[in-house]
């Protein structure tokens, strides 16, 4: 697609900013992609090739190409399905969560402005790159018996909670302090997340409380959902 648009740029009269509005979309379209996981990736190729089919029918020109682009994005997603797949478990422990990373990273930059720290900044860990700024599990994936008393006074229970929420969107956050987080206790991961640059930010939430359980996590993912779904609209 944007291949198509570069090498067509001219004869279209796509000016710089058209293109910018245009990945802009793409971007977006792609992040809510990556939650819903629809349309799937075996259409996605014809979906694209569709769209400059029509524009070479319909003589697009310019900033139409970006007005009608954005319409047929959005015929794919109304917002209902993006803003259900956002209520799930966002977090897949056997998976990469690059859009999950990505949203995170884009809600803290929107807090934090030229301020922010250099997210995609890497470093060497067992002798390969990783990212500094990685996903952080605030009730850990694997609980110490004090976290499960946090959760509830009954074991089983306990265990029911931490599977319905540990991978939901109001448990993550980012860090640069992964490794040493662990699985401390909520109270000593606190003082990390209150001296993060977060803590104004995407950790707000987090900061104001003293406990960490179903409940905060609820909030904080409805919280999250509509900053997303600002963030990522069309």
């Amino acid at each position: 697609m944007l291949l198509y648009l570069v090498r067509n740029g001219a004869t279209l009269n796509l000016a710089a900013g058209d293109f910018e509005k245009i990945v802009r979309q793409l971007i977006k379209f792609f992040v809510r992609r990556s939650f819903t996981d629809y349309p799937p990736a075996n259409r996605l190729d014809k979906i694209f090739i569709d769209f400059i089919d029509e524009i070479e029918r319909e003589n697009y020109i310019g900033a139409a190409i970006c007005e009608k682009l954005t319409d047929w994005l959005k015929g794919y997603d109304d917002g209902e399905r993006f803003s259900a797949s956002l209520r799930g478990n966002v977090y897949d422990p056997d998976g990469t969560n690059e859009a999950i990373r990505f949203a995170l990273i884009k809600l803290a930059e929107k807090h934090l402005g030229k301020e922010s720290p250099d997210f995609w900044a890497k470093i060497k860990h067992d002798k390969r790159e990783i990212y500094n700024w990685t996903i952080e599990h605030v009730l850990p994936q694997e609980p110490t018996p004090e976290w499960k008393k946090m959760l509830a006074d009954d074991a089983a229970e306990a265990e029911t909670i931490h599977a319905d929420n540990v991978n939901k969107l109001g448990n993550l956050t980012l860090t640069a302090y992964n490794p040493q987080l662990g699985n401390k206790p909520f109270a000593e991961k606190l003082k990390y997340y209150k001296k993060s640059p977060l803590h104004d930010g995407l950790n707000s939430y987090i900061c104001k409380q003293t406990t960490w359980d179903a409940q905060q996590i609820q909030s904080r993912t409805q919280e999250l959902i509509e900053e997303i779904l600002d963030a990522f609209k069309w």
